[in-house]
């Protein structure tokens, strides 16, 4: 049972979350956190998904950095691209 919820919280990671293909196989390809948070606000500085696994339990998020004033705007945009992969 816990191996199919790491399995799960693995691939909601990877969703989000991939390598930038600049050449060969798969060029062109971009993570989602890519196009959908630091293509469409330029004031973000980074986006990044993180997984850690323990033996029955784990967790998934994204870490991202940004000025200040922008912090509450962040929190919304972080918060709504996770609830699109957990759908």
């Amino acid at each position: 049972m816990w191996r199919n919820k790491l399995l799960t919280l693995a691939l909601k990671k990877r969703c989000v979350h991939t390598r930038v293909h600049a050449g060969g196989p798969g060029k062109g390809m971009h993570s989602r956190l890519y196009t959908r948070v630091l293509n469409q606000y330029g004031w973000v500085h980074s986006c990044s998904a993180f997984q850690s696994t323990f033996n029955n339990t784990g967790l998934v998020g994204i870490s991202a950095s940004c000025e200040p004033q922008y912090a509450p705007e962040m929190l919304d945009v972080l918060c709504r691209e996770m609830e699109v992969v957990t759908r």
